[in-house]
């Protein structure tokens, strides 16, 4: 794998997280979102 396709495929990765996340997010309570909020902060 080049270095461009591993760049590519860590976008891809993270893409596809992010819009897990967003789904997920969406069908949960807002009581839970504060929690989520927090998570993404110490992962990013």
């Amino acid at each position: 794998m080049t270095h461009k396709q591993n760049r590519t495929f860590q976008f891809t990765k993270t893409y596809f997280l992010i819009y897990f996340i967003g789904i997920y997010f969406l069908s949960m309570p807002s009581m839970y979102l504060a929690l989520g909020r927090l998570c993404l902060i110490a992962i990013f």
